[in-house]
Parts: C-alpha cells; structure tokens; sequence
C-alpha cells in the first residue's frame, strides 16, 4: 500500500484514524516521517509521540496534507489532497 504514494518522503501524510499504528508502521519503514495521525479511541495507547487522542475533524482547515491514508469497504486507498 505505502508503495503507491508517488510523493516524495518529506510530503505531509494524514493517517485520520491510525487505530494500532499498522499503516504509521509501513509509512515509517518506507522513509515517510513527516506523519500527523489521530486515533479517537485512547485504549489503543500511543505507539509513537505523534498520535492525537482526538477526531481529525477537530484539525484546523488551515492544516493541508499531501496524501491521506484512508480505508473503504476493507480496502486501502491513499489520496492526494490538493488544496488552491
């Protein structure tokens, strides 16, 4: 999955509900580090410093990302976001 982002590895990646951190796992191993990823279940701990406690659609619409990391129906997608 992590494989298919065409962006370079410095680009802002959303993980909107990173659950146990599987994907911040790949995006890590395949050199991505500038990570925001929110969780709104707090008994699922904090694997990395990073992780927020709250819903991302508290995120300020003044934050933008380059790929958001995002599942549907029990597949992967990762979509570029693209603000003017």
């Amino acid at each position: 999955m992590v494989s298919l982002i065409s962006h370079s590895y410095n680009s802002r990646v959303l993980e909107p509900s990173c659950g146990k951190g599987v994907f911040l796992d790949n995006l890590i191993k395949h050199g991505y580090y500038n990570l925001s990823a929110y969780e709104i279940d707090k008994s699922l701990g904090a694997k990395y410093d990073f992780i927020q406690f709250v819903s991302f659609l508290s995120v300020s619409l003044n934050e933008k990302f380059d790929v958001n990391m995002h599942i549907n129906n029990n597949k992967v997608f990762y979509l570029l976001l693209i603000y003017i």
